[in-house]
């Protein structure tokens, strides 16, 4: 049983000089524990936990009287505000407890998945959709996402994820593909401050073979900027020239735009498969 909060109920000084003990309520993978000192942990349905069915108030303290699996267990000498406090935190914690906790592990997955759609490269539409799509389908499967304080940090995090790539709209959208923009130009700040100081450059790239709009360099691949366009193209690391596909004696493989057999200058550079 892995406990994820607790919550304890401490008596009033007075009841306790009179044999009355503190007892801990805990959220657990097993569902809401009662733990007492010297005492088998037992489970509390919390269907038919209300205040109305539970709190009983007395002249001076209140009473909680909790059903578990091993019978009712009575918690006396709280004050008013610890038992209120006690129902304020259940509240918190009822989707969790009822939904939400057996949605955990199909929410690690997807929120894995977004993950790695998000963190392939430059975030193109086909992948925005994809991850946008899964996060839609998880979010409808659960009520409301679990306060902090119902779960641990890692589980809490996959759930605001999936609510927050469920709600993405097109400028949250640009400004991640910006952050990935940005994170590349200082990667490469030095080979941008050459090209700024070079203004006679006279090098041009060629636009997409499929849209005609203009491509960008990201990392090894040249990109259409058209976010409704999938095209690509890998760039050689050899010579920096566009690669193309050739067939050979063993089937198709990527080669250097810049082959020339055995002249001088030639780039030789091969690769078998390539991905994007």
């Amino acid at each position: 049983m892995n406990t994820i909060y607790d919550k304890i109920l401490t008596p009033h000084w007075l009841p306790r000089l009179l044999g009355a003990k503190k007892a801990t309520l805990a959220i657990s993978s097993a569902g809401l524990i009662l733990k007492r000192r010297n005492a088998e942990p037992r489970k509390v349905p919390i269907e038919n936990l209300t205040r109305e069915t539970a709190w009983h108030r007395g002249r001076l303290f209140s009473e909680l009287v909790l059903q578990t699996d091993r019978g009712a267990q009575r918690l006396k000498g709280l004050r008013a505000s610890e038992v209120a406090g006690f129902f304020d935190w259940l509240r918190d914690c009822r989707h969790w407890l009822q939904d939400d906790q057996k949605l955990a592990p199909a929410v690690r997955r997807c929120a894995e998945e977004i993950d790695k759609l998000l963190n392939a490269g430059y975030l193109r539409q086909s992948r925005y959709r994809k991850a946008k799509a899964l996060a839609r389908d998880m979010l409808h499967q659960f009520r409301a996402v679990p306060t902090a304080h119902c779960l641990d940090p890692a589980v809490h995090s996959d759930f605001l994820l999936i609510q927050q790539i469920a709600h993405w709209t097109d400028p949250d959208v640009e400004a991640f593909r910006g952050q990935y923009v940005n994170r590349l130009k200082a990667r490469f700040a030095a080979y941008f401050d050459q090209v700024e100081n070079n203004p006679l450059c006279k090098h041009a790239e060629n636009g997409c073979q499929e849209c005609d709009n203009p491509m960008q360099r990201v990392d090894r691949f040249k990109v259409c900027l058209d976010p409704d366009c999938d095209s690509w193209l890998p760039v050689c690391p050899a010579c920096g020239a566009d690669m193309v596909q050739r067939r050979g004696p063993y089937g198709q493989f990527w080669g250097c735009k810049n082959y020339r057999g055995k002249n001088e200058g030639s780039c030789q550079h091969t690769e078998r498969h390539i991905s994007f």
